[in-house]
């Protein structure tokens, strides 16, 4: 999943960093195309993938500016069209399964409205899922995007407050975890603080997953970072490297310093650094002057970036799946994001379609 590979295309170094140009992330895509599955054919997976942690549900509201509203001096918009999806893990399941891949979900319910809405979109999109215990008090979040006339009007979050679990059930919950990963051929796990997982949870999982030598892939959501030898990538956001250590994204050799960072805090083999705008940085030395890889975003109008994120993490769960390698997985992953905000509102499709999209 990690090996290492020789460049045929043209690159440029900078440092220890070496630019992928849009030509040679093309030339790595055809590539992928020549090996990719046929539609009707599984892909060559162990099993099923595990998508452990955070949930939630998306509402996209569509509608009309009608004016300007008389108390404040801010747009009066009419909704015309809301439409409902999962985010979290249940939104890359949904995503898979429309890509041929079929997962088991696990995310922490509630009894309040959230919760029910998030079990009847997990029922309609047919996925197989669990609920996840805690002994510690969580939330679960829909997050409303409003939008009118081209542009993003507002960002909302509602939270739905999860009580604690007893001790039993929180056990009774990673055993499910540990019979769910025997078969499984990847885990992905999505860790929000104060989402679905604890620290026992956490480290149960993955020491059992480094046992069966089941490969990971740890999307961090969180205010702390992950500390875990099992995990094979982590991908993280330059907000995080800015928390976590002071480090701003202002610069290509400050971005390779902070992924050295997380690789040396966290102990995963690799990591995935979405910057945005500046593209993706992966990194996974096997020695401390081994190189660094950026890939380069196409100029992009940024409108909306709902579920943009999920993506990425969705398309390298597709790529790894099939063992390709991590830097083709990363470039995959950039032209998924690039061809989601292309399809600004809907943001779950076949993975498969963007071989034969003109990028």
């Amino acid at each position: 999943m990690l090996q290492k590979l020789r460049l045929k295309g043209r690159v440029r170094n900078s440092g220890r960093l070496i630019h992928i140009s849009l030509d040679l992330r093309q030339q790595f895509l055809d590539e992928l195309s020549l090996s990719v599955c046929s539609t009707n054919q599984s892909p060559p997976t162990r099993g099923n993938i595990l998508l452990v942690g955070d949930g939630g549900v998306t509402s996209v509201e569509l509608g009309l500016i009608i004016g300007i509203c008389a108390e404040a001096p801010l747009p009066r918009v009419l909704i015309k069209h809301q439409k409902f999806q999962l985010d979290g893990v249940g939104g890359m399941a949904t995503v898979l399964k429309q890509s041929n891949l079929s997962s088991i979900v696990f995310c922490p319910f509630g009894r309040g409205a959230i919760s029910s809405l998030q079990r009847r979109l997990l029922y309609k999109e047919q996925l197989v899922y669990s609920s996840l215990y805690s002994c510690h008090q969580r939330t679960l979040q829909r997050t409303r995007h409003v939008i009118a006339g081209s542009h993003h009007i507002a960002h909302l979050v509602n939270e739905e407050l999860i009580l604690p679990e007893s001790v039993r059930m929180e056990t009774k919950s990673i055993n499910a975890l540990k019979r769910a990963l025997r078969p499984a051929g990847l885990l992905c796990i999505i860790d929000r603080d104060a989402g679905a997982l604890d620290s026992r949870a956490i480290d149960a999982v993955l020491a059992n997953a480094k046992k069966l030598k089941v490969p990971v892939i740890y999307d961090s959501k969180s205010e702390n970072l992950a500390c875990n030898e099992a995990i094979d990538i982590i991908k993280v956001n330059q907000d995080q490297v800015r928390r976590w250590f002071g480090i701003t994204d202002d610069s290509d050799e400050a971005s390779l310093r902070g992924a050295e960072l997380v690789r040396e805090k966290s102990g995963a083999k690799c990591v995935v650094y979405t910057r945005r705008t500046r593209g993706i940085l992966v990194y996974w030395p096997g020695t401390k002057n081994d190189p660094a890889f950026l890939i380069r975003p196409r100029k992009k109008q940024l409108f909306d970036l709902v579920s943009v994120g999920d993506i990425v993490t969705a398309a390298l769960i597709f790529c790894i799946t099939r063992k390709y390698s991590i830097l083709h997985a990363a470039c995959f992953a950039a032209s998924a994001a690039e061809f989601g905000l292309d399809r600004r509102y809907d943001k779950h499709f076949d993975l498969r379609i963007i071989f034969n999209s003109k990028l």
